[in-house]
C-alpha cells in the first residue's frame, strides 16, 4: 500500500493482494471455543473493504482510537502523488485539549523496527509533554503536508492563537494521516506506518515477549517475509488465561522459539502449557531463547502460562495455522467464504479437501466440499489461470517470497436467505482418498474444526 492513502481504486487483483498480505497479520482472539480463532479480513479490519455502486473497489482508512478519517470518495480531480519514503514522519497525539507532535527522522533504515521508551518521546510543541501510550487519539503522519500545520498547531498551544479541533486537522484538506495496521496492546503503542517502518513505543509497565530467530523456521507465508508486515515483539503485561496474546505460526511447524524481547524489563522464570496432555509440548531452553516442540498437529492452539522472577502471571497463545479465512457478504450480495490453505510445497491442492459443515439454527447440518477458486493472473496482464501458488517461486515474482509452502485458496457461497438460519460454520481440511472403509486422515482443524460464529453482531448487521 502507499505511503499516503486517500483514495484507492482498486482491481480485483488488487484486492487479492491485499487479503493474502494483511490476513496472516491480524488475528482475531475468541476464547468462547477451542477452534474459535479464525483469521479474517472483513469490515473489522483497519482498511475496510467497500462495493461502490459503480462496482469498483475503494479504500475507507479507519482510526480505531476515537479519530475516524474518511478517505477521499468518487473524486478523481484528488488523486494522490506516490512518493519515496524518506525516513521523516511526525507523531501526533491529544492531551487534553492539546494537539501534540514529535518529529522522528531517520526512519528509512531497512527492516529495522524502532523501539522507544515513552519517556523519551516529547513533545515538539512544548519540548516538556510526553508522549502517552494511551492517549485517545494518536497516529503518524507524512512530513509533506504535516509542514504546514505546525505553525497552527504551535500557536494554539502557546495562547497566542484559537484553540485547534483534532479533527481538523485530518482528512481530505488536512493532515497527510499514514495508517498503521495498530494492534491491541496494553502498554504500547504498535504502529507499522504504512509499512513504511515499524516503531514500538513502550511505557515501564511493558513486558515483551518477541520471537526468536525467524530464519531459523522451516516454514512462513510471503506476507511474513519482511519484518515490516510480521508481528515479531508483544506486549503480554495485563494478559489473562481468557484474553492471552496470539503468536502465529504455521501449522506444519513443529517447533517455535520464543523470548524476552529486547527492551523492557521481563525475566522468565518459568513457561508451562495448559489444558494439554502431558508431552504434547516439549519446552526447552537454549542460551536465552525458549523452543516449544509440538507432538502434533491435533495442538494448534495452545495457550502458556509465563511467570516471571517476581512471580507475576502472564499468558500467551501459539496459533498454528493452516488456513486464513474471509467472510464477505450482506443482504445484497451472497455470502463467500474464501479459505487461504498453506502445506507444504512439495504437496499440491489435490492432496487436500475442505469441508464446510454448516450448522443451522434449528440443530440440522449440511456439509459443502469448497472449490478451489483459481488465482487468475498476475494483475500485469498475464492471465495464466492458476490452482495454487508456490511461496518460495510465486507467479512471475509479484507476490512476496516465503519459505517452504505452498497457497492454494478454497471458497463456497451461501445466500443471504439461507446465511439468516446458520448458526455457526466449522472448517476441517482432509487428505484426499477417503473411501467408504478408509478415512485418508485430517490435516487441520482440531475439535469441530475452524468455527466462523455467525451469529456474531459484525455478520448479523450485514445480514438485514
Amino acid at each position: 500500500m502507499e505511503k499516503e492513502i486517500k483514495k484507492l481504486i482498486l482491481t480485483t487483483w488488487a484486492l487479492s493482494v491485499i487479503m493474502h498480505i494483511f490476513a496472516p497479520i491480524v488475528a482475531v482472539y475468541a476464547a468462547s471455543e477451542q477452534a474459535d480463532n479464525v483469521l479474517t479480513v472483513d469490515d473489522q479490519s483497519k482498511y475496510k473493504i467497500e462495493e461502490s455502486n459503480t462496482k469498483e473497489l475503494k479504500v475507507t482508512d479507519k482510526i480505531d482510537n476515537n479519530l475516524n478519517i474518511k478517505a477521499l470518495e468518487n473524486n478523481k480531480d484528488s488523486e494522490q502523488k506516490q512518493e519515496t519514503f524518506n525516513g521523516i514522519a511526525y507523531l501526533v497525539w491529544s492531551d487534553g485539549d492539546k494537539i501534540l507532535y514529535k518529529k522522528f527522522t531517520d526512519l528509512n533504515v531497512g527492516e529495522k523496527i524502532f523501539y522507544f521508551s515513552e519517556n523519551e518521546v516529547v513533545s515538539d510543541t512544548d519540548s516538556t509533554t510526553k508522549f502517552n501510550v494511551h492517549a485517545d487519539t494518536k497516529f503518524w503522519s507524512s512530513q509533506g503536508n504535516f509542514e504546514s500545520k505546525k505553525p497552527e498547531i504551535d500557536k494554539s498551544n502557546d495562547g497566542t492563537g484559537p484553540k485547534v479541533n483534532i479533527n481538523d486537522l485530518v482528512g481530505p484538506d488536512g493532515i497527510d494521516y499514514m495508517p498503521v495496521g495498530e494492534p491491541k496492546e496494553n502498554n504500547a503503542y504498535v504502529s507499522y506506518a504504512d509499512r513504511n517502518f515499524k516503531a514500538i513505543i513502550y511505557n515501564n509497565k511493558f513486558k515483551g515477549l518477541q520471537l526468536g530467530n525467524f530464519e531459523s523456521l522451516t516454514y512462513y507465508p510471503g506476507a511474513w517475509s519482511n519484518a515490516l508486515t510480521r508481528r515479531e515483539s508483544f506486549d503480554i503485561s495485563d494478559t489473562t488465561k481468557e484474553s492471552p496474546v496470539v503468536f502465529d505460526t504455521v501449522l506444519i511447524e513443529s517447533s517455535f522459539k520464543l523470548k524476552a524481547s529486547s527492551v523492557g524489563d521481563l525475566s522468565i522464570k518459568s513457561i508451562e502449557p495448559l489444558d494439554v496432555p502431558e508431552g504434547a509440548v516439549t519446552i526447552s531452553k537454549v542460551d536465552n531463547e525458549y523452543k516449544f516442540d509440538f507432538a502434533s498437529r491435533f495442538y494448534n492452539k495452545v495457550v502458556f502460562k509465563l511467570t516471571d522472577t517476581n512471580d507475576h502471571e502472564y499468558y500467551f497463545m501459539i496459533n498454528r495455522q493452516a488456513m486464513n479465512v474471509n467472510v464477505r457478504g450482506d443482504k445484497d450480495h451472497p455470502w463467500e467464504i474464501t479459505s487461504e490453505l498453506y502445506f507444504d510445497r512439495n504437496k499440491s491442492w489435490e492432496d487436500y479437501e475442505i469441508n464446510a459443515r454448516i450448522l443451522y439454527k434449528d440443530g440440522s447440518t449440511k456439509i459443502v466440499k469448497m472449490e478451489n477458486a483459481k488465482l487468475i493472473g498476475d494483475g500485469l496482464g498475464n492471465d495464466e489461470v492458476i490452482f495454487e501458488n508456490d511461496e518460495e517461486n510465486p507467479v512471475n515474482n509479484v507476490w512476496p517470497k516465503g519459505k517452504g509452502l505452498k497457497r492454494a485458496v478454497f471458497k463456497t457461497k451461501i445466500d443471504n436467505s439461507e446465511m439468516l438460519n446458520v448458526d455457526k460454520i466449522y472448517l476441517n481440511v482432509e487428505f484426499t482418498g477417503s473411501t467408504d472403509s478408509k478415512y485418508a486422515g485430517n490435516y487441520a482443524g482440531s475439535g469441530k474444526g475452524e468455527v466462523i460464529d455467525m451469529t456474531k453482531e459484525e455478520y448479523q448487521r450485514r445480514m438485514k
